[in-house]
């Protein structure tokens, strides 16, 4: 019943029409990208516009401005900031990031996926953790056909490592991904 209501909800979200915005500038400092991403909200909210989420993609990115190391900074004060812009501008905030590139490679070969695969990153302040590679059939990438639009779809294996509301069953899942979609989306950005 709950996986029903979830489908039917996310149906009716996706027929709304949204917008996106998008922060181009390559390099921003998460002070920047912070103070951008307010004023995006900002502004918006004077049109009567409310922003609901941030995607933060490519963590293992960040860097502060302020650090008094010159090299890499602890990603979780960035990923911090990142929370507090969320936090005052009532947002829900996603992060991602790549696994480590031996970890990717062992978990596309049938591995076991955890949370500490991830480049530069711990599980200390998310809420939920998704993790998920190409889904691989004799060394190949393993696709479904989409039973609404009857096209070749792309399949990933996920795992869900955290959820601090639930307990969870460590049990894998196929998720079907457009891969047409995506390259369309990575085009629009």
């Amino acid at each position: 019943d709950r996986v029903s209501d979830s489908i039917a909800k996310a149906n009716i979200l996706m027929r709304r029409p949204g917008r996106a915005f998008f922060i181009k500038e390559p390099g921003l400092s998460a002070e920047k990208m912070c103070m951008q991403i307010e004023s995006i909200c900002d502004l918006e909210a004077a049109k009567g516009n409310i922003i609901r989420a941030a995607w933060l993609d490519f963590a293992q990115l960040l860097w502060i401005e302020n650090s008094e190391s010159s090299g890499r900074i602890w990603i979780e004060t960035a990923i911090g900031l990142f929370k507090d812009t969320c936090r005052r501008k009532n947002l829900v905030g996603f992060v991602s990031s790549q696994m480590r590139k031996d970890d990717a490679e062992a978990a596309k070969n049938g591995g076991k996926m955890s949370a500490d695969m991830m480049q530069w990153l711990s599980d200390q302040q998310a809420n939920f953790i998704l993790t998920f590679v190409p889904k691989m059939v004799d060394g190949q990438r393993a696709y479904a056909i989409d039973p609404v639009s009857k096209r070749k779809v792309g399949l990933l294996r996920g795992l869900i490592v955290k959820n601090s509301l639930e307990e969870l069953n460590g049990e894998e899942f196929d998720i079907p991904v457009d891969y047409w979609r995506l390259r369309w989306m990575d085009k629009a950005s």
